[in-house]
């Protein structure tokens, strides 16, 4: 462990092509980057990330192995691709979005005029081919894993199909991409694919699809002038958000499946009540929740590497 192997000059020469981009990007084209960097969402990319974390920690990764071969520059291949297959999958949502963004997320480069149809367009291909670059220089299991990922919002961002117009259920594509990135974490510990624990699947499925719907109460008034029957839309706002606050104090609570011990539980149910109070209060900010959101992924990849 911590030789330098052959295999590793290959993962020098990404990380040096890798680099050497940005450079070129950033001297070239700053005010594009600043954009860009601006636009990227960057909780979206540690809720995912997070997912990742999980896997490993489902998988019993042992940091140890950071040191054998290329396990570290894989590591951070499955970063990058996950940043580009997220800069993707936003630059096609809001090319769609524009409508609804005009009214919801007027910061939004398309309605600001920051940048144009043409050049958006060009750079969603860009980070298309670049996470599928990178995720094929760990294995074509992980380039898989992206491309369903990309997919799978594709089909929920774009017509004709647009799931997201679906009310509720459409947020399993959400959980359904959070659950890819949990068994790519699971199978680059060393796992089978076939041993992945199906507890992990009801939980992912049944906990988060619920909760997720809360990332449509800020596109409220958007949604509903697009015609997009999300809960807040058919519900109300007051009344969607204290069901959404419901899904979530409920996904903590189902934690229990996973630790079954009260003592370890209380944390747990206390960012779940904590999470119901800053939902439903009245000047609503989708940030504090997902600041709490990513403390207790962070709370349970702990407890599970506790029990584990």
């Amino acid at each position: 462990p911590g030789t330098f192997e052959p295999s590793n000059i290959e993962g020098l020469f990404l990380i040096a092509i890798f680099i050497l981009i940005l450079t070129l990007v950033s001297r070239w084209k700053s005010a594009l980057v600043k954009v860009l960097v601006r636009n990227i969402r960057p909780y979206r990319v540690g809720h995912y990330l997070m997912m990742v974390v999980l896997g490993l920690v489902v998988g019993e990764f042992s940091p140890s192995e950071l040191a054998t071969g290329n396990t570290l520059f894989h590591l951070l291949f499955i970063a990058i691709s996950l940043v580009f297959s997220i800069l993707f999958c936003i630059i096609t949502n809001d090319i769609e979005d524009i409508e609804i963004d005009q009214v919801s997320n007027r910061e939004r480069p398309l309605v600001t005029g920051a940048l144009d149809l043409k050049t958006y367009r060009s750079l969603s291909l860009f980070a298309f081919m670049m996470a599928i670059i990178y995720s094929h220089a760990v294995s074509f299991f992980t380039m898989y894993v992206f491309l369903v990922f990309m997919g799978n919002y594709y089909l929920y961002s774009m017509p004709p199909v647009r799931l997201k117009r679906v009310t509720f259920f459409s947020k399993l594509i959400i959980s359904g991409n959070s659950l890819l990135l949990i068994i790519l974490g699971y199978v680059f510990a060393g796992n089978d694919l076939y041993s992945f624990p199906p507890v992990i699947i009801l939980f992912v499925l049944g906990a988060f699809t619920p909760a997720v719907n809360f990332i449509d109460l800020k596109d409220f008034e958007g949604d509903g002038k697009a015609g997009i029957k999300t809960l807040p839309v058919i519900m109300g706002l007051k009344r969607a958000k204290l069901v959404i606050g419901l899904f979530f104090l409920l996904a903590h609570l189902a934690v229990w499946v996973l630790v079954k011990s009260l003592p370890l539980m209380i944390p747990v149910a206390a960012l779940g009540i904590i999470q119901f109070f800053l939902i439903n209060r009245e000047h609503y900010s989708e940030k504090p929740v997902f600041r709490v959101h990513l403390a207790s992924l962070a709370v349970l990849a702990a407890l599970l590497s506790t029990i584990g």
